[in-house]
Parts: structure tokens; C-alpha cells; sequence
């Protein structure tokens, strides 16, 4: 932050206190983000697994088709 910011953040609380709140709900966002990705993750593994439990992996297509 530069100079001139930080004087009018410590000149203002009321903007100190706003962009606190801002800081925080970003940390929230990025905290939500995260969990988010980690859900995807999660659901991708279990399609995988589901579709090679209902179509078969393509070794056991080729074993079949012998």
C-alpha cells in the first residue's frame, strides 16, 4: 500500500473498517473457492469410477471383443 493510502485509511476508519470487511470477504470467497475445487475433485473421482464400473475400462472392452 502506499503512502497516500494508508494515511487516508488511518485518517478515515470508517473506509479502515470497510476495506477490512472487503479483506474478509475475500478470505471467505477464497476459503469457499477452495472447498469448491476440492468438491470437483472429488465428484470427477467418483464419475470415473462409476463409469468404469458401468462401461468397463478399455483393457476389459478388448478382452471382450477377443
Amino acid at each position: 500500500m502506499n503512502k497516500k493510502t494508508k494515511d487516508l485509511i488511518d485518517n478515515n476508519p470508517d473506509l479502515a473498517s470497510y476495506i477490512s470487511s472487503i479483506l474478509e470477504e475475500n478470505t471467505h470467497i477464497k476459503k469457499a473457492i477452495i472447498s469448491l475445487e476440492k468438491q470437483n475433485e472429488n465428484l470427477r473421482f467418483s464419475l470415473d469410477k462409476i463409469h468404469k464400473t458401468v462401461f468397463g475400462t478399455k483393457s476389459e472392452k478388448t478382452k471382450q471383443k477377443k
